[in-house]
């Protein structure tokens, strides 16, 4: 699995799709939270803009996924963006 992405939309993608496998029973969750580790802390500028989740992101991932995104990684989001 690539770690490192060229922009938002990709990494965006990419964590649609582990999110979608974990809750399809296919990636066991210690794994997921790993992965999902390992992605932010290798594209946090990507992730992470004025300590909040970009909108792409946000867009892209939609509200539960979002949702437990902020929750593996701790985020507290601000409502108003």
């Amino acid at each position: 699995m690539i770690t490192y992405f060229k922009n938002q939309r990709a990494l965006a993608d990419a964590i649609k799709k582990l999110i979608d496998d974990y809750w399809a029973l296919e990636l066991p969750e210690s794994k997921m939270v790993k992965i999902l580790y390992l992605l932010y802390e290798n594209n946090k500028e990507m992730l992470i803009r004025n300590g909040y989740i970009t909108a792409i992101i946000r867009q892209r991932l939609g509200k539960k996924r979002l949702e437990l995104l902020m929750k593996v990684l701790n985020i507290q989001e601000n409502e108003k963006h």
